[in-house]
């Protein structure tokens, strides 16, 4: 018999940019300033008939707390609105000040600016000390595209760069909150480097919206941090904080529940799929997927065969993954579900989720494999011979076990139907199976790679089969001990603790054939698992470090083992523990392996796991080579990053400003309300509307990466006219800055043009 590797606990419910001396569009080259474009007479625009004067209870007189806002502009006189509530007021002319009542929240300032412009409306608050400035007179605008290539001096431009600053990164909306979600807690994801150009910190955007995070962790590139507020107001700074362009993603903490209700309950809903963050997928993270996914998102060619309990016909997330489904059940169990491959027990849509769910549909889960499809082959049982669901405690294990010649015929079917991988996240104790043994070889023999797990009996006398058999990935798990999450209440560090191998996991020689055997140190190498050392499958254990958290199935319809979509933008889903949960991460990797090098054989794959330079070592005995890496496993296939692919870094994460040329590469910035420089949009456009009188100056488009206020390399840079030829401006009139070219900087021979 074959028994499932995964102890089922408490469930809840872009490439490197670049081009030598790429520039931007339609603004000319450099040397002299460019004259500004015509702007006719200057005619001040004036608020709307009927607006009323700021009530004494927004603009306060000053108390504890109430900072000034103080708003100028050029030409001065211009006339300034106000606008809190819904509501908009007068508050005067420029220059004009107001101490902003410190309890509101949403307040925007609005400068008016000629008859006819666009106004300049900024947020405000009134516990932090803000300056307003509009140049209506030199009010100009831009926008920002991938180049090809890199910025250096004395290099070819190069076809390939490697990149990790650019990996994916999607942006995250919130389902509806659930009966399991930590009422007024959340975690808001900043963009580091946008705080860092906008010359602020997280605390200080906090601070504007009158409330008080704390750090959690910087994850991916981005500052995490948890606020806590009242209930009643959880709604409100959301919507606020998601609509800045300094912010990544807001999402609700969430509750773990006990074994009771141990399957996914309700759970909350960045690829934009709602639970990839390090919190919820810290598994994902830990593995560098987001930087691999800079490499390759999969390929469509390349199938994972998932041999299991079947899956979710009804989960958005694996909405047209499945290319091909089959029941391989002759046990004394019995296939109640309708269709007959509809998983009942939930294990099977687990695993193909960490494989290869729907992954950037806005929903739900990330799988490692991203596009690839996948082949589902049923070989469990619904019920045991009495009808007792498999999943309740007190069904006939033999019932519900599957058997070797049913996996054989799966695995058979599966090689027939395209499979490239082959997923097994079950196993038994030997003696070697001839069956099974000989239905892998015939696989392995025809290209397909096979992966399966250790098994979950905590030994160091050798792994379970099919896991230990010749040529197959054998897939240990590994655990994080000594995190800072053990309350169960989020936000919290998802970086901390220390990786470690799961205390569940089988490992130690073992025989790989039942003739001509060799004794093979197991497991191949360690993928996330979950668990707590202490207690690895204890339902009690709150802590979301401790469980791989990822689909699960509409199909168990047993009393207090439902969950409910619902409550979680309609992705079923759960917590799991165990080498089923490890052996999919790496199943997904094979796949994309294989997608940047469909020439790879299986015992090439094994044998890039079995490199020790390809794994991230823990340091830990039984980890085999290590812990998986997706990107060192990826570049050891042949991967490398794409100019203009998926790494490039996303328009948003740039800043725009003016400036003048610095000392040792360090731009002066120009701009007066944002001395970092100005967010760039979604969409790559920019205004800048912020740039002193009387100046000349050049437009530059960045990313710092170190945040260390130098242009160099690692970063993203662009300037109006191209590097070779940048365009200088003056403040006296607009312009239509054209399209800035943004370039990674790749040597240190870079000179800030």
């Amino acid at each position: 018999m074959r028994r499932i590797y995964g102890l089922l606990g408490a469930l809840a419910g872009a490439a490197a940019l670049a081009s030598c001396g790429g520039g931007g569009g339609g603004t000319g080259g450099g040397g002299g300033v460019i004259p500004p474009g015509g702007g006719g007479v200057y005619v001040q625009a004036t608020p709307a008939p009927g607006l009323q004067q700021a009530p004494a209870t927004l603009c306060v007189t000053p108390v504890q707390n109430a900072q000034t806002v103080s708003v100028s502009s050029n030409p001065q006189q211009a006339w300034v609105e106000v606008t809190s509530a819904g509501t908009t007021y007068v508050l005067g002319q420029t220059p004009v000040s107001c101490h902003v009542n410190p309890t509101l929240t949403g307040v925007t300032v609005t400068v008016l600016g000629n008859v006819g412009q666009a106004p300049q409306t900024t947020a405000v608050a009134g516990n932090v000390s803000t300056s307003v400035f509009f140049n209506a007179i030199a009010d100009s605008s831009g926008s920002v595209a991938a180049g090809s290539g890199t910025l250096s001096v004395g290099r070819a431009p190069s076809s390939t760069v490697r990149s990790t600053a650019g990996a994916l990164r999607r942006a995250l909306r919130r389902a509806p909150q659930g009966a399991n979600v930590v009422p007024g807690v959340f975690s808001v994801v900043y963009r580091s480097g946008a705080l860092a150009m906008e010359g602020r910190s997280a605390a200080d955007v906090e601070r504007s919206l009158g409330v008080q995070g704390r750090e959690i962790g910087t994850f991916a590139g981005m500052t995490w941090r948890g606020v806590h507020v009242a209930p009643a107001q959880a709604a409100a700074l959301q919507a606020q904080l998601q609509a800045r362009s300094d912010v990544a993603a807001v999402y609700p903490a969430h509750y773990r529940y006990r074994q009771s209700v141990r399957r996914p309950q309700d759970a909350a809903v960045l690829p934009n799929d709602t639970f990839m963050d390090p919190y919820d997928q810290w598994d994902m993270f830990r593995i560098s997927t987001p930087q691999a996914w800079g490499i390759t998102e999969g390929s469509t060619s390349v199938l994972i065969a998932i041999i299991d309990t079947g899956y979710d016909v009804n989960n958005p997330d694996l909405l047209g993954k499945v290319t091909y489904s089959k029941v391989d059940y002759t046990g004394t169990g019995r296939i109640t579900a309708s269709p007959a491959y509809e998983d009942t027990d939930g294990h099977g849509t687990n695993v193909s989720g960490i494989a290869a769910a729907l992954t950037n549909n806005g929903s739900g889960f990330a799988g490692v494999g991203w596009k690839t499809p996948l082949l589902e082959f049923k070989i469990f049982a619904d019920t045991d011979s009495t009808g007792v669901s498999c999943v309740q405690p007190g069904a006939i294990s033999a019932d519900c076990g599957a058997s070797t010649t049913d996996e054989a015929a799966a695995i058979t079917s599966a090689v027939s139907h395209g499979a490239k991988v082959i997923s097994m996240s079950l196993g038994g104790p030997g003696p070697i199976d001839q069956t099974e043994y000989n239905a892998i070889q015939a696989a392995l023999q025809k290209g397909v790679v096979v992966v399966a797990a250790a098994g979950n009996d905590g030994t160091s006398t050798g792994i379970e089969y099919p896991g230990g058999d010749r040529g197959v990935i054998s897939v240990g798990a590994s655990a994080i001990v000594g995190d800072s999450c053990t309350s169960g209440m989020t936000p919290c560090d998802a970086s901390s603790g220390t990786e470690v191998l799961a205390s569940y996991s089988d490992y130690g020689p073992t025989a790989d054939a039942l003739s001509g055997a060799n004794t093979v140190n197991q497991p191949t190498l360690l993928a996330p698992g979950g668990g707590n050392p202490g207690a690895p499958a204890n339902p009690n254990d709150p802590d979301n470090l401790h469980w791989i958290y990822n689909l699960y199935s509409t199909g168990d319809t047993t009393s207090g083992f439902t969950c409910n979509p619902s409550a979680t933008g309609g992705v079923c889903s759960s917590f799991f523990v165990g080498t089923s949960q490890a052996t999919p991460h790496v199943a997904g990797a094979v796949a994309l392996m294989l997608a940047v090098n469909p020439s790879l054989t299986p015992a090439q794959v094994l044998n890039i796991f079995q490199n020790p330079n390809n794994d991230d070592t823990l340091n830990v005995t039984g980890q085999g080579a290590g812990r998986l890496n997706v990107l060192k496993a990826l570049q050891a296939a042949g991967g490398s990053f794409s100019a203009g692919g998926p790494s490039s870094p996303p328009s948003s994460s740039f800043v725009a400003f003016a400036y003048t040329s610095g000392a040792g590469n360090r731009p002066t910035i120009l701009d007066v309300q944002y001395p970092s420089g100005v967010p760039v949009n979604a969409d790559g456009s920019f205004r800048l509307s912020d740039v002193p009188a009387d100046v000349t100056y050049k437009v530059g488009v960045w990313i710092d990466t170190n945040h260390d206020g130098i242009v160099d390399s690692g970063d993203w840079f662009g300037v109006a006219g191209g590097v070779g030829s940048p365009s200088q401006f003056s403040s006296t009139g607009t312009y239509a800055y054209g399209t800035i070219t943004v370039q990674q900087v790749t040597s240190g021979n870079f000179t800030l043009p």
